[in-house]
């Protein structure tokens, strides 16, 4: 699944809005069995400030794959692909399952 998203100011910050910090759900895997949600600690204005991490996160990986000087290989590209972006992914596993 692949989300793009666009922010150039237009869209006033929701007034219930937290900035992103330890303390939201999604800040780190979930030790419950399957990484399931706590679903007891996630608020709704919980997600925005994940999701935003998750994609400013996930541009300085891909920045730093694309900037990478090592030759080009399976592990250092493709690998490297798939493993980044897991938080904006769990936030946003979670938002379709809400």
């Amino acid at each position: 699944m692949t989300l793009l998203g666009c922010n150039r100011g237009s869209t006033p910050a929701s007034a219930d809005a937290v900035p992103f910090s330890s303390a939201n759900p999604f800040a780190s895997a979930s030790p419950l069995l399957y990484q399931a949600p706590p679903f007891d600690r996630i608020h709704d204005a919980d997600y925005q400030p994940a999701v935003e991490e998750g994609m400013r996160r996930q541009l300085a990986e891909v920045a730093g794959i694309a900037s990478d000087t090592a030759v080009p290989s399976f592990d250092n590209t493709i690998v490297a692909l798939e493993r980044f972006g897991a938080r904006c992914s769990r936030a946003l596993l979670r938002c379709s399952t809400r």
